[in-house]
């Protein structure tokens, strides 16, 4: 349980701050930064992200288990579920979060 919490809060909230940056127009300066400081957390995204959506009905209820196992509901956050469930499927396909659009992959 541990190990999904940690692995799959990570590319959620990688996901999530790569979203953030798109929407605020500075997706760019975030890969750059990443690409220079932390080139491993970036190539774990690059593989990770686009497939995470396929993932999310199964996901859902995992973190539901870890939030059990943890016992104080910490890793089962509003944001976490809402990036699963609410990202709209033009940015799933499109820009930062996608594997195949050439803008960040």
């Amino acid at each position: 349980m541990s190990y999904a919490g940690i692995t799959k809060e990570t590319i959620t909230l990688g996901a999530a701050m790569m979203l953030a940056a798109q929407r605020a127009g500075c997706a760019e300066a975030l890969l750059e930064e990443l690409a220079t400081s932390q080139a491993q957390v970036l190539a774990s995204f690059r593989r990770s992200i686009p497939d995470m959506f396929g993932k999310a009905q199964r996901w859902a209820a995992e973190l539901s288990e870890i939030a059990e196992f943890v016992g104080d509901g910490h890793v089962e956050r509003a944001s976490t579920r809402q990036l699963l469930h609410s990202v709209p499927s033009w940015e799933r396909t499109t820009g930062v979060l996608a594997g195949n659009s050439g803008h960040w992959i």
